[in-house]
Order: C-alpha cells, then structure tokens, then sequence
C-alpha cells in the first residue's frame, strides 16, 4: 500500500533536497510504517542509529 499524502514521487523529492540523507521505501508499508513493517522499521532505524 503506498500512502496516497506522501507517494513516493513525493519522498524523493524530499530526499534530493536534503543533503546526506537516505531514502528507506518500505514495501507495503504506509504512513505508519512503523506498525505497517514493524521489523523492517526497526531494522532500518537500528541500522541508522548504528551510523551515527
């Protein structure tokens, strides 16, 4: 499910703005990825919280 008030287009445009960010899309996971993809979530927070 792609959630309809921030598609995809939209998440990379955001991305391109912002510089040394990261675009993560979440397969079948909408605004709430979170609950949507619980582990992939947590996985790719982790990953990111390891970064730093």
């Amino acid at each position: 499910m792609e959630d309809i008030a921030t598609t995809t287009a939209v998440s990379a445009g955001m991305y391109a703005l912002i510089p040394g960010s990261k675009l993560e899309l979440i397969p079948e996971a909408g605004r709430l990825s979170n609950l949507d993809q619980p582990a992939m979530f947590n996985r790719i927070l982790l990953e990111h919280l390891q970064s730093l």
